[in-house]
This record gives structure tokens, sequence and C-alpha cells, in this order.
């Protein structure tokens, strides 16, 4: 073995000093409830043991607690998809965005209760009703009318927008994100390229991705043709895509149903197509990666937080975005096309 510092977990902290893994948790977050004397216990036996991340995050939190001394609970709304039962952290990329949360919120001291709703339910909520948060955070297909089942309830939403007064939002850079996506496969020899969308009618986001995939397009003079599908594996326009040698979808998820319907009809992926997304998410063990545009989904989720709990001037109740950067991360589904090669 080297000599590089072990990482030791809350639990050894907590072990080493006989005190229950919640004070050592609080007292790492530099809780008002503790006293002084174990928190500096804590975070004594903490460098001892390599524990370097929550220590830095301790320091972090005293100032950001400071400014955000009247912020003691958080509530996170998690709206299911067009009203189905399926629970909306079964998504990855919903799962990645509320774990950030949930980790920035636990730094700051936040208390973050969850509440899962119907689409169309807002004043089901019992957070809402009961007015026991002082802010919200909004995830999912929320409803355009929620402003008024609000109450004044300042909230922010995360990752998915519908156009909405008063709603700020932090979202993916949908539109960048994608046009990147798509100057790849051009950068490739593409020169036909299909976007493919999921024609879902409760978020702007595969919109704002088929923009920037037409903006790509026409900055090289190309003729960009959209189309939106509602499920697609056995109901592929099979016809249209087969006159393109690349296929940029609005998503991951579409993706792999797109390319599990190609390969059910015979073709070669990506010798006959090549392939691009957004998310970097891999839904099938069994499928080809596919080239993919990844949004830092940790930085969305803190970025959240932030905003929502030190606010800039004018910024809550008011139609503002904040756009999160990501990379393209590069995988073997999208080469040069067939005639490049050849030549």
């Amino acid at each position: 073995m080297n000599n590089q510092l072990i990482m030791a977990n809350q639990k050894l902290i907590a072990e080493a000093l006989n005190l229950s893994v919640m004070t050592v948790s609080r007292a790492l977050r530099n809780h008002p409830d503790l006293t002084e004397a174990t928190k500096q216990r804590v975070r004594q036996k903490a460098e001892e043991l390599g524990y370097r991340k929550h220590l830095e995050k301790a320091s972090l939190a005293q100032g950001k607690q400071a400014q955000r001394a009247t912020i003691q609970r958080i509530g996170i709304l998690l709206f299911k998809q067009d009203n189905n039962n399926e629970d909306p952290l079964n998504f990855e990329t919903t799962r990645k965005i509320f774990a950030s949360i949930q980790e920035e919120c636990q730094s700051l001291g936040i208390e973050t209760p969850v509440e899962t709703l119907p689409q169309d339910s807002p004043k089901r909520s019992t957070l809402i009703k009961n007015r026991s948060i002082e802010g919200l955070l909004l995830m999912g297909r929320y409803p355009s009318g929620i402003t008024d089942a609000l109450g004044g309830i300042p909230a922010l939403a995360v990752s998915n927008f519908i156009e909405c007064v008063g709603i700020p939002h932090v979202v993916a850079d949908n539109f960048h994100g994608m046009r990147k996506t798509t100057e790849h496969l051009i950068s490739l020899g593409h020169r036909k390229i299909l976007f493919i969308g999921s024609d879902q009618p409760n978020t702007q986001l595969f919109q704002e991705r088929a923009y920037g995939y037409q903006a790509a397009m026409q900055a090289h003079d190309l003729k960009p043709n959209i189309i939106f599908l509602n499920s697609c594996r056995n109901n592929l326009p099979l016809q249209e895509i087969s006159r393109y040698t690349a296929i940029a979808c609005s998503n991951d998820n579409l993706a792999y149903q797109v390319q599990a319907g190609l390969m059910d009809a015979g073709l070669k992926l990506p010798e006959d197509c090549s392939m691009a997304s957004f998310d970097n998410i891999h839904v099938d063990e069994h499928a080809m990666p596919i080239t993919s545009y990844e949004p830092d989904w940790e930085l969305l989720g803190s970025t959240a937080v932030n905003l929502l709990t030190s606010p800039p001037p004018n910024f809550l109740n008011n139609d503002i975005a904040v756009t999160i950067p990501g990379k393209l991360i590069l995988r073997d589904s999208a080469r040069p096309p067939a005639s490049a090669q050849k030549s």
C-alpha cells in the first residue's frame, strides 16, 4: 500500500468519538445547535482520518449560512410526467440533479421536505397548503398555471421549464449543447442530418434543442429537417430516415429507442447511419453507446439551490433563465459517412 490518505466516512468518525452519525454530520456542517467544543472534536478527528471533503464544505458553509440565516426549509416538488404513476426519480437525469440539490442543502444546513404530485394537481401540495417552507424547487413537468397555486411562495424551476409568468428556471444549455452536437456530426463530413425530437407537450426543452440543431445546419448552408415522434421503435419513418447519413436525437431515451428500431430494420450502425444525442445516459446495456452532450447536472442542482436561497436582485418572480454548460462525450456511434470514407 502507498501512503495516500484514506478517506474515512462519517460512520468511522462517529465510532471513533462515540457519537451518532447525525451529530457528526451536523458538526461537519457547522450546525448552530452543537457546541463549539463538539464541532471542534469532530473536525479534528475528521482531519486525522483524512476526511477533507466535508471539512472544506463546512468552511464554505459558514460564509453561506450567514447569508441564508433565515432559510431553514426548501421544499422540492417532483411532478410526475404526463400524469402517469412512474416515480420521477426513475429518470437518471432527475436523480442526478436531485442528489446535487440534497447535497448542497445539507452543506448549508437546510431541510428539504419532498413531495410528489400529478402534473395537473399543484393545489394538492401539503407543503404549499401548510406554508411550511420558505421556497420551492419545481422538478418534472409542472403545469403552466402553477404560479396561482404557489400563493406567493418563492419558486424556481429546475431542469425543465414551461413558459410561465413569474417562475425563473435553471436549465441545461439546450440550444448550444445540441448545436455543438450537430456541429460534431458536420465536422465528420455529414451533410444530410435529421433531427428527431421527443414530442412531449409539457416541456420546451426539446424544442430548444431543435433550434440548436437548426442553427448549426443553417450556419453551414445545410438544409435542416426536424420531426417529432410520440413513440418510435415500432413506428419509425424508415423511408424518411434512409435519406440521411446521421441522426441528432433530442434526448438519450429517445435515441436508444431509435437505435433499436433501426437495428430491428436491419441497418448497420454506425456504418449506415451515425447517431448523436443529449443527456449522456446509457439506458440499455446491450445497446451501442451513443455520442451525447452531457450537461453538468451537479452544477445545475447546486446553482438552483444557491439562486433560490440567495437570489440576485429582481431574480425571483421573473421569467429569467440561467443555463448550465456541459461537454460532448464522443463514442463510436458517430463516424464519417460511408461516402467520405471511400473518398
